[in-house]
């Protein structure tokens, strides 16, 4: 029997999983063209990489988990609860790499991204212990967030790197 939301999170999977791929090829692109990487763009593939491939990952758990024929309540205790453990480290790896990246205040666009991930976290969180809400809209929601978020910093970096004045401040450290 098919999850409900299953073939939408499958999509997201993928949708993440050629992001990390696009993302670092992209920047790669960036450094063949003359524009050699710094600290700041090695810290961004890193980052979307680790992003793409947690949220692939997150994307994929309740189907996997479903084959076990667990009661829905289980499941998403289960999904939701591993998503939380899983992005969690990520979402502070990201942060902490980038204090280390970059000795420049953290942006506000930049805090506000790292917000959404943690509102999605919490979403993530709350279907795993909260039973009334728990299914696969929240966490189809949270993976949503975050998979539109690292998408939204990865446009805004984009157009950081050929010096969009409405953007200016996004990166510090552009080269």
């Amino acid at each position: 029997m098919e999850l409900p939301g299953q073939a939408y999170l499958f999509n997201l999977s993928l949708i993440a999983i050629t992001f990390a791929a696009v993302s670092a090829l992209v920047m790669l692109i960036r450094q063949s063209m003359g524009g050699g990487l710094t600290k700041y763009d090695i810290h961004l593939i890193a980052s979307y990489i680790s992003y793409g491939f947690v949220l692939s990952l997150i994307a994929l758990l309740p189907p996997l988990i479903s084959l076990f024929q667990l009661s829905p309540h289980t499941l998403w205790t289960v999904s939701s609860g591993f998503a939380v453990l899983i992005f969690g480290p990520v979402l502070a790896s990201v942060i902490f790499r980038r204090a280390k990246a970059s000795p420049h205040a953290v942006p506000v666009v930049v805090k506000a991204s790292f917000y959404l991930h943690g509102f999605a976290n919490i979403l993530f969180l709350a279907n795993a212990v909260i039973a009334p809400w728990q299914g696969i809209q929240l966490y189809a929601a949270a993976l949503t967030l975050s998979v539109a978020t690292v998408m939204w910093t990865f446009a805004r970096r984009i157009a950081s790197l050929f010096g969009d004045k409405l953007l200016e401040g996004f990166d510090p450290d552009r080269g």
